[in-house]
């Protein structure tokens, strides 16, 4: 893509980026996308490859505030949006990633990653009435989802709520019979309401599927 402003017949840095960047060739290619950048410094898909390619070469603050630069230039691109909050997560800028990523959902409030992305987070910070919040509006969008019943199962018993934790951890086990980390996750929390029947049989279930799996194991002699 060349810049209106630049001499006939010049090379299109960016097609050239893009090809060194396919090849794997990352270092030529953030040079070549450095050289696109100078000639068209707001074109947002530049500013993201420079991330991407920054994040490759292992540079991942740099990349950061390349990739807020193209949202800025390109503010109604939620993948976009959701790739910069993904690299402030991995950065552990907590804060910036919490913003980033409820602008994305102010902007597509259906975005599954950044919904999962924004539960996970807010369980790291131990806002769990916000983490609850998060995993429900998710599971109305994907209500099969066995890691999302699972992970707001265990938010529930963070927050000591031992029954709506059963009910998703059970809810989990439904929906993924042949996972014996959902059943003997779902004896776990049996365990916690006082249902030590029904906790052995969940975990029977779990060994049944992994005769070898020590936790199961576990659970089963804690409620022998």
């Amino acid at each position: 893509m060349a810049d209106d402003s630049t001499a006939a017949g010049a090379p299109d840095r960016f097609a050239q980026a893009v090809a060194l960047y396919e090849a794997g060739e990352d270092a030529r290619a953030l040079d070549e996308c450095r050289a696109a950048r100078a000639q068209q410094p707001d074109e947002p898909r530049i500013w993201q490859l420079e991330g991407v390619l920054l994040t490759r070469l292992e540079q991942p603050a740099p990349a950061a505030d390349a990739l807020a630069r193209a949202v800025a230039l390109s503010p109604g691109d939620p993948a976009l949006r959701f790739q910069h909050a993904s690299l402030l997560l991995h950065l552990d800028r907590a804060d910036e990633a919490d913003a980033a990523l409820e602008a994305l959902l102010a902007l597509a409030p259906d975005h599954v990653d950044g919904l999962r992305a924004l539960a996970k987070l807010c369980r790291r910070r131990d806002e769990l009435d916000r983490s609850v919040a998060t995993w429900e509006r998710l599971l109305r969008l994907v209500p099969d989802d066995v890691a999302a019943w699972t992970s707001l199962g265990w938010c529930h018993a963070a927050r000591l709520d031992f029954g709506h934790a059963e009910a998703c951890l059970r809810r989990a086990a439904v929906l993924a019979p042949d996972s014996a980390a959902s059943h003997v996750a779902h004896a776990r929390i049996l365990r916690s309401v006082d249902d030590p029947e029904a906790a052995l049989a969940a975990a029977d279930r779990a060994i049944a599927l992994e005769p070898s799996m020590a936790e199961a194991h576990a659970v089963r002699a804690g409620v022998l």
